[in-house]
């Protein structure tokens, strides 16, 4: 049962008892990106008390958005993931993320920026909806958790971290990633120069990156 009823016959309302509570959303944007264990979510929502989390947790659950699981060896641990009821609220997440990126101050960008705001909504913004590869692409970037991307119909979309990436793309920092996939660091160059290693199909690879087209305006 959600915590706040509007007792309204709304479909908005209905989804705002669901998940319109302080931190849920961003809990969301987390599992979107992959399964979390419980320090990971913590870890990531700076300046959420433990007992908050755990109660949103428990009604994200409760209410079919989110599963948990016991990961094999060598992760052997419980895992947040969202369930494909939960997956469905991708776009709405990422259209909050395009509306509010003009509030961002400088403040709030050394303040809250994560890491996992950044793959799908780039890559949906500038890739033009001709493109098809279906290629799975997983990049290591840094310390931080894989992200995995897939391209289906012209459209760059998160893929189950449980599906096996074609390539994996391991790269220092962002900045190189967004510097391949834009077209201005060529795959090979940033190969050769040690910016960015491949693990798998590396032809897949270059495939990727030279069917991207960037949109174009005017």
């Amino acid at each position: 049962m959600p915590a706040k009823q509007y007792g309204l016959s709304s479909a908005l309302a209905r989804s705002l008892e669901l998940v319109g509570d302080r931190w849920t959303l961003l809990l969301i944007r987390e599992l979107l990106v992959a399964p979390r264990r419980y320090s990971d979510l913590h870890k990531a929502l700076r300046g959420i008390p433990t007992n908050l989390l755990a109660d949103r947790l428990r009604r994200l659950e409760d209410d079919g958005l989110i599963d948990r699981y016991e990961a094999p060896p060598p992760v052997a641990t419980t895992l947040y993931e969202l369930t494909p009821r939960g997956h469905e609220l991708e776009d709405s997440v990422l259209a909050l993320m395009r509306w509010g990126a003009p509030l961002l101050t400088d403040s709030t960008r050394s303040n809250e920026l994560p890491p996992t705001d950044w793959p799908i909504l780039w890559l949906r913004d500038v890739l033009d909806p001709g493109v098809s590869t279906g290629t799975i692409i997983g990049f290591d970037i840094g310390t931080e958790s894989r992200v995995t991307i897939e391209m289906i119909e012209g459209r760059a979309r998160l893929a189950s971290p449980r599906v096996e990436p074609d390539v994996i793309v391991m790269a220092p920092d962002y900045a190189t990633v967004v510097g391949v996939l834009g077209g201005s660091l060529p795959i090979d160059d940033a190969i050769e120069s040690g910016q960015l290693k491949v693990d798998g199909d590396l032809e897949r690879a270059r495939m990727f990156t030279k069917q991207l087209r960037i949109k174009t305006t005017g």
